[in-house]
């Protein structure tokens, strides 16, 4: 296990592209805090040991808050993946210890609310389009495919700190990022074949950082979040183009507009949008940029469509009832009702004790067992 609380740690000010760049490279297992930034400066916890820290950036003096499950994906099935950090003992504000066997990239049916631990390791899961393989990042130096249940398993790419896989419609390659090398400390786009071959970086200006890809329901175009070249103090969801054109800034507002997800029909986009203030929330913009709506209230971070484009996933950052904090939910877009389909591990705060198995069937939600929502436009 790791205890964060054996961790040393210290506070520094530092531009948001020192965060976002610096960050990547030297604090790995801090990708999820990235979110949280806000502001043009922000407070970056800065920890000496390999293990996470629930330590969000901000306001120091707020509360902590620990994630336990993250990066939700959802298939062309509605299957459920996403990485769960196996948390079993929150020791404090600050600190909070891991369990090594439960922690890993994980599949689950919502049906039936049964989760399967696919991979020890396995992060920042995505669907291939017929739903029967994912994409994931191992160590932040892997991009693997494999099939849903694990077997098959092939590196397709190696690199500094990749991240953030997406297929393309066709299902022939993988966009992804990777922390650029040299002098301009950007951070590239690149396309690789799903079987390994052709990798290359999409040829974006050398000035700018463009992270966090997805696939548009095209071939040809990508969306992203752009940091500004200016010190990189803002972020905005642009659409892109495999030759490395910008095609348009779809104008998200906000400090930092990040990890954009395309509907299903290919119309919306939803990403997280960060405030000067308060934590991350969920957003859709339009394709063409002319249409904004919020679809979460409370803080979250981390956002997927169900097929239907009727209902999204993501990881509520706050929650009416606090067991659920940091746990993925499904949210439908139809009558706005949320409810967790994921719940903590049986707490146990024995060093060393690792309890229950990689299976585990959540505690239902009372609206999931309502009646289904009859399909229906949520947006025109």
């Amino acid at each position: 296990m790791t205890v964060a609380a054996r961790c040393t740690v210290r506070t520094r000010h530092a531009s948001a592209m020192e965060q976002l760049a610096g960050l990547r490279r030297d604090l790995r297992g801090l990708r999820h805090l990235l979110p949280h930034l806000g502001g043009f400066l922000a407070c970056v916890v800065v920890v000496s040991c390999s293990g996470r820290t629930p330590l969000i950036p901000g306001q120091p003096t707020q509360a902590s808050l620990v994630i336990f499950q993250e990066e939700v994906a959802v298939s062309s099935r509605g299957t459920l993946a996403y990485h769960d950090l196996g948390v079993r003992c929150v020791t404090g504000p600050d600190s909070y210890m891991e369990d090594a066997a439960l922690e890993g990239l994980y599949v689950m049916d919502p049906k039936s609310g049964t989760s399967r631990l696919v991979l020890h390791g396995g992060e920042l899961p995505a669907w291939s389009p017929d739903g029967s393989r994912l994409a994931f990042v191992v160590n932040l130096s892997y991009l693997v495919t494999a099939n849903a249940d694990g077997s098959g398993a092939q590196v397709v790419a190696t690199g500094p700190l990749i991240g953030y896989p997406s297929w393309s419609p066709d299902g022939s390659r993988l966009a992804f990022e990777s922390d650029g090398v040299g002098t301009d400390r950007s951070i590239r786009v690149w396309v690789v074949g799903s079987d390994g071959s052709n990798p290359h970086a999409i040829a974006l200006p050398d000035t700018e950082s463009y992270i966090e890809p997805c696939w548009g329901r095209t071939g040809g175009r990508l969306y992203a979040a752009k940091l500004d070249g200016h010190e990189g103090r803002y972020s905005t969801i642009v659409e892109i183009d495999t030759a490395g054109h910008e095609v348009r800034d779809l104008h998200t507002g906000g400090v930092m507009g990040r990890r954009p997800c395309v509907s299903w029909d290919g119309k919306w986009i939803a990403y997280e949008f960060v405030a000067l203030t308060g934590g991350p929330t969920i957003w859709a913009v339009s394709q063409d940029g002319s249409a904004k709506r919020q679809l979460t209230g409370d803080p979250a971070q981390g956002v997927a469509w169900f097929p239907g484009d009727t209902s999204i996933a993501y990881t509520a950052l706050e929650a009416a009832y606090p067991p659920d904090r940091g746990t993925i939910w499904l949210k439908s877009l139809v009558d706005g009702k949320a409810g967790s389909l994921t719940t903590r591990w049986p707490e146990d705060c024995r060093v060393g004790v690792a309890q229950g198995g990689p299976v585990r069937t959540p505690q239902r939600r009372e609206f999931l067992t309502d009646e289904p929502v009859r399909p229906q436009r949520v947006f025109p």
